[in-house]
């Protein structure tokens, strides 16, 4: 989805990872779970958070959003040069960052019209893409130290972290399972506060009707393109990343035996494959 904005216009970042995250938000947004010894795959600390500390966070993030080199990260030199703060932008911008359910507290201080698109999956799929990620993390750990003497000598020492994981309560599918709950239930309450700024989208419903939902996801922003654009976008999605979880017999077992009848997972439909 983020994708398929950007290419609609929609600016989210001029340096991003593989994931179209911005690498500027997504620094601050770890930094700001690190103020209360949180992090994305451990959330639950930031709920505590207090004014002294809250205020603090958003004197130094209102810092950066101003600072022309860390700004660049974000804009890039050309708009870094036009723009003196990340807040005076007037054009359709934004960013794709899950922290943002949890550090939603602060940005909605800092940007109160900003709207929200909130996107949620099927946990099983959810579980599966973490666990793949840890695999995959842990193959490029081994395989780059068996090269690198200065990988090696980041396994000894005890100042840092050393990339063997990502996040190892994400590896364990019960954890998974219960991260995902944590995520989609804090998504639905910032509608309290967030009210008409914030729509729910369910993945597998925009993978299925990309134009009718990006239609929708298009007004909702307020940016008007033409239909032959969106048309031109949405060949991009992927029809087979839904429920891709089925092609795994071990993954269904796991899911009906555990968390088929859980609330949450009736509530968004997720009970039944359809």
């Amino acid at each position: 989805m983020a994708s398929c904005l950007e290419d609609l216009g929609l600016f989210i970042g001029n340096k991003k990872d593989t994931n179209s995250e911005a690498w500027f938000f997504l620094n601050l947004n770890n930094w700001m779970l690190r103020q209360t010894n949180a992090s994305w795959d451990n959330p639950y600390n930031f709920q505590f958070l207090n004014a002294t500390i809250r205020e603090q966070i958003i004197r130094v993030t209102e810092f950066h959003l101003k600072n022309f080199f860390t700004r660049q990260k974000y804009l890039g030199l050309s708009k870094s040069l036009k723009y003196k703060s990340i807040k005076d932008l007037d054009f359709p911008w934004g960013w794709k960052d899950p922290r943002n359910t949890f550090t939603f507290e602060i940005w909605k201080d800092i940007f109160p019209e900003a709207k929200i698109l909130h996107v949620y999956r099927h946990p099983a799929d959810v579980i599966r893409s973490l666990q793949k990620r840890e695999q995959i993390e842990k193959q490029e750990t081994k395989r780059t130290n068996r090269r690198s003497f200065v990988n090696r000598v980041k396994e000894i020492s005890t100042k840092g972290t050393v990339p063997y994981q990502l996040s190892v309560r994400a590896e364990n599918p019960d954890e998974g399972y219960k991260l995902w709950e944590d995520y989609v239930n804090q998504a639905f309450l910032i509608e309290e506060e967030a009210r008409n700024k914030i729509i729910h989208i369910k993945y597998e419903n925009f993978v299925r009707y990309p134009e009718r939902l990006l239609k929708k996801i298009l007004l909702f922003l307020e940016m008007e393109k033409e239909p032959n654009q969106i048309g031109q976008v949405i060949k991009k999605v992927n029809p087979d990343r839904i429920f891709a979880f089925l092609k795994h017999d071990e993954t269904i077992e796991f899911f009906q035996k555990k968390y088929a009848r859980k609330e949450l997972v009736e509530k968004l439909g997720y009970d039944q494959i359809s």
